[in-house]
């Protein structure tokens, strides 16, 4: 889908119409790294509070809490 994956160090932004898995998408990229890679990431969402993302993403196995107390979300 994204050809080789996304670029360190790069800001990416994912736009497109709602119930289109923007934040599926971004919050299994940014568990991923943080988890498997060990990498730095910062999600920023201006629509969701943190608690709501987290118990929501939770129910898909994105444990989005946890990922945070490892001081790299």
């Amino acid at each position: 889908m994204i050809e080789g994956g996304l670029i360190r160090g790069d800001m990416h932004l994912l736009a497109g119409a709602p119930g289109t898995g923007k934040t599926i998408m971004a919050s299994s990229f940014a568990y991923n790294a943080v988890t498997s890679q060990k990498e730095k990431v910062v999600y920023a969402s201006f629509e969701e509070s943190a608690e709501y993302l987290q118990r929501n993403m939770k129910k898909l196995g994105i444990d989005l809490a946890a990922a945070e107390k490892t001081g790299n979300l």
